[in-house]
């Protein structure tokens, strides 16, 4: 199996969006959530295939995409906190960032 079957076949599982959950501790994502998920499929389908193939046949893709997602959606460094979040706070009226 190549990397992007495998990206898909984690795709197919929602395997990010249920890392996601958890991370941010409630059920549904909310569309700027979802646009952190669309960004860790976009760091996976450009990450290094043979790297995402020997993850996936140890087992351990889900711990690196788990490590993705905390850097992403708790980090105020991160691209998702960049490009989504904080003109989402910005612009809800919910602080000032």
């Amino acid at each position: 199996m190549d990397a992007r079957q495998i990206i898909g076949e984690v795709a197919k599982a929602r395997q990010v969006e249920r890392i996601v959950r958890a991370i941010v501790c409630h059920d549904n994502l909310t569309p700027t959530e979802q646009d952190g998920c669309q960004l860790i499929y976009e760091y996976l389908l450009l990450y290094d295939p043979d790297r995402i193939r020997e993850l996936w046949d140890k087992g351990q893709l889900g711990f690196f995409i788990y490590g993705i997602a905390r850097r992403q959606f708790l980090s105020n460094d991160s691209r998702h906190y960049r490009e989504h979040r904080r003109f989402t706070l910005n612009n809800d009226g919910e602080g000032n960032i």
